[in-house]
């Protein structure tokens, strides 16, 4: 008897250390920086010698599966966001600064002024609100191809999108030069979080995560730092 529980004690141990999965929201499968965003979380966690299994779920449905604890991990979340789940901790070290603005054809279309037509994606969280102070007339879209459509006919003057999500909408576009217009106010901080059942991780996912930053592999986590664009390759003016 004493064996079978010391086997299965052996068992359940072993398995968790195999099994840690971290929740990336969809909209970065296919990213163009797809491949060194899981680079970094690899090695976030390899001085805790774990092994992340990395998933690509929707925004709601993925931070539900980690908050429920059936995900060990949400990637990366605003703490507006994140708070609404309260199984969820956050790793106190910033892991990124997202900014946002408007994308635009046309530089005099980025005079951005209430009741310009703006489009903008469905899992923007923080925008129906922005949209309403701003008195905007926004509209939102689930797939990135109508998005251009829009933006492309002239039906959108300007396409409202962190830089980091923006870029299945601006490499679908015709034109290889566009504009953007920063929105200061809209520049978040992006937290790592864990599960609760995991709260003793998150010193040593903090120490890891400033290792990354003394080694230049996360960047600035200055809100007022220079905007990145995931674009293709294509030329983004500031105006």
């Amino acid at each position: 008897m004493r064996l079978l529980i010391l086997f299965f004690i052996v068992f359940t141990t072993c398995s968790d250390a195999e099994s840690f999965t971290i929740n990336i929201v969809e909209t970065y499968e296919g990213h163009t920086e797809q491949i060194s965003i899981e680079n970094i979380y690899t090695q976030l966690y390899a001085p805790l010698k774990i092994i992340p299994k990395l998933v690509y779920y929707p925004s709601k449905r993925g931070l539900r599966l980690v908050n429920q604890g059936v995900f060990d991990a949400e990637a990366g979340r605003f703490e507006l966001t994140a708070k609404h789940y309260p199984n969820l901790i956050k790793v106190n070290e910033p892991l990124d600064v997202f900014h946002s603005g408007f994308y635009c054809l046309n530089k005099e279309d980025c005079n951005i002024a209430a009741n310009t037509n703006i489009v903008i994606l469905s899992s923007f969280q923080s925008a129906p609100a922005f949209c309403e102070s701003s008195k905007l007339r926004c509209r939102f879209e689930s797939k990135p191809i109508a998005i251009v459509r829009m933006l492309e006919k002239g039906i959108a003057q300007a396409f409202l999108s962190s830089t980091i999500e923006s870029n299945k909408v601006l490499c679908a576009l015709q034109t290889d030069k566009l504009y953007f217009h920063n929105e200061p106010t809209l520049a978040r901080l992006s937290y790592h979080f864990v599960n609760k059942r995991h709260v003793l991780l998150v010193p040593k996912l903090e120490h890891s995560m400033r290792q990354l930053k003394q080694k230049g592999l996360l960047p600035n986590t200055k809100v007022d730092s220079t905007p990145r664009h995931a674009s293709c390759g294509k030329d983004v003016i500031a105006v």
